[in-house]
Parts: C-alpha cells; sequence; structure tokens
C-alpha cells in the first residue's frame, strides 16, 4: 500500500512527510483543484528527502478551470517540468484534454519528453474522458505509471465500481489510485471493495487566520494546511500504524 498526501505548500510537505506517507502531491491553490507550486515550494520540498523518505511529485497545471490548454499554456507546463526535473523532483502529475474529451496526445507528448526518466502520472482529468477506458490503455502506452481518478464520480466512493473495474483491466501494468472524497470513514471500505493499492487523500484543515481588523472582510484570509493526526488516524484504519 502507497500513500499519496495532496500538500499545498513547502510547510504542508513537511507536516506529511514527518508523518511517515510514501509521496506527496505538491501543489497549490486547493480551492481550484490545484496548481503548479512556487520554486521556493519545490526545492524546499525536495530538500525533506535529506531527512524523510518519501517521494515529491509535483503536479503541473498552468491555471485553474478546465484542462484543455492553449499552446502557450503547454509552454509554460513544459518549462516548469524542466524546472522539476533539474531540481530533484521524482516525478510529475499531468494531464491534458481535448474538448471533445479526448486526451490531447500532441500536448502531452511535449511535457512526456521533457519528464525523460521521472514518474509521471495522469490526474483528475481523466474522470472528463469521454472514453475512459479506451484512454486507458492510451495512458499505459505513454508510459504513465499512475492514474489518479475518483472513478469518474464526484467523489471515489461514488465511484467505487469504476475504480473496480479499471484496476482489475489494468493488473500490473499501471496503478490506479483512488482520490477525492476519501477519509477515515469510508477509506477501509474503498480499499477492501477496488482492490486499490495506491490511495490519494488531502487530510486538511482550514486553518483560521490570527488577523484582526475592521477590513479583514476585504480578503478570505484563511487558508487549508495539511494535519498530521488525520494522516495518522487515516493510517490507522488501513492497519498501518
Amino acid at each position: 500500500m502507497e500513500i499519496e498526501i495532496c500538500t499545498n505548500s513547502f510547510r504542508s510537505a513537511k507536516i506529511a512527510a514527518a508523518s511517515g506517507i510514501d509521496r506527496i502531491e505538491l501543489c497549490q491553490s486547493l480551492e481550484s483543484g490545484g496548481i503548479t507550486p512556487s520554486a521556493g515550494d519545490i526545492r524546499l520540498s525536495v530538500a525533506l528527502k535529506k531527512e524523510f523518505d518519501f517521494k515529491v511529485y509535483v503536479l503541473i497545471r498552468a491555471r485553474g478551470g478546465d484542462f484543455c490548454f492553449s499552446e502557450e499554456a503547454y509552454e509554460v507546463m513544459k518549462q516548469d517540468v524542466i524546472f522539476c526535473k533539474e531540481n530533484g523532483v521524482d516525478g510529475v502529475v499531468l494531464g491534458g484534454i481535448t474538448p471533445s474529451g479526448e486526451i490531447d496526445m500532441e500536448g502531452m507528448q511535449k511535457l512526456i519528453d521533457v519528464a525523460d526518466g521521472m514518474g509521471l502520472t495522469f490526474h483528475r482529468a481523466f474522470d472528463l474522458l469521454k472514453k475512459p477506458y479506451d484512454a486507458l490503455e492510451q495512458i499505459i502506452d505513454m508510459g504513465f505509471e499512475r492514474i489518479l481518478t475518483s472513478g469518474l464520480m464526484p467523489t471515489a466512493m461514488e465511484g467505487k465500481e469504476h475504480l473496480k473495474k479499471l484496476i482489475e483491466l489494468s493488473g500490473d501494468r499501471i496503478r490506479i489510485m483512488p482520490g477525492s472524497g476519501v477519509n477515515k470513514n469510508n477509506v477501509k471500505a474503498l480499499l477492501d471493495y477496488t482492490g486499490a493499492k495506491d490511495i490519494h487523500f488531502s487530510a486538511k484543515d482550514l486553518v483560521r487566520s490570527p488577523f484582526e481588523s475592521e477590513r479583514e472582510k476585504l480578503f478570505d484570509l484563511d487558508f487549508y494546511q495539511t494535519n498530521k493526526d488525520k494522516i495518522l488516524e487515516m493510517k490507522r484504519e488501513m492497519g498501518l500504524d
């Protein structure tokens, strides 16, 4: 069993690494579904590997919104992949689709080419594909090692039938990693039903800002941060404590 924690900052990455997990997906702006994190977050998170035994995967996504990226966005993401490779990142998390719901093969190949030698995860853009079971074979052929998916539904528990089928079809050719809405109350049932060997969750808490001012309502000052206790609770539910 491999545990991946979605972290939105160096601070969250440090909390996750100290909790004895296998891998982080480093991003920022969880509120928009995640985008590529800053250079500082990437470099400092990679530096944690000197102290903790875990892998750093970085989300490569130029913006929030859909996953239909322009030529310019692919150029930005290409440079982000190169930066990750030059700075010791273990793998990148990618996903681009066309407006008609197919994998953007041309755009994706640009990113895969510069990521040569790094681990590859196809992210939840998979859940929007028109023919996901055909796309599964394409993703395997493209050299991905893992697909992050909620089973084509809003949450992994709702998509457990699809997850189970994807895992059965994949065999040992690629790992299917359930994610979205995974918590201590459903993780064991989800793993038992689907047979998944990877699991993805954020274990986050909303941190209330200590800032006080008559103008505090001008901005949303609260933020999300990984919670160590939630990770440990999840590990106990999975029998990994």
